[in-house]
């Protein structure tokens, strides 16, 4: 992965990671399984989990407010959900 990243090869870096690395740390897929993965991160313990979205297709239109929709149900406190958005700013929404 250091020397994929070394010759600005982000692909072959990415390709590097092994999908078990992915699993242990990444969450990802639709939402009800990224609800479900968050869930088993907070009974594991984290009670703090920062959720960062990152768009699939390259655009940022309504990534931040659809991870915000995605993820409000799984909050277990009322809070505030901050989600980036697109050229550094951020998203924030009330929940619980």
């Amino acid at each position: 992965m250091q020397r994929g990243l070394a010759a600005g090869d982000t692909e072959g870096a990415a390709q590097a990671v092994p999908q078990s690395v992915v699993d242990a740390f990444v969450i990802y897929g639709d939402p009800a399984t990224c609800r479900r993965q968050l869930a088993d991160y907070r009974c594991a313990g984290i009670d703090l989990p920062v959720v960062f979205p990152m768009p699939v297709a390259g655009s940022w239109d309504g990534v931040p407010e659809a991870t915000i929709a995605a993820f409000a149900s799984a909050s277990s406190e009322p809070g505030e959900l901050v989600a980036p958005g697109g050229g550094g700013g951020e998203r924030r929404a009330e929940v619980g």
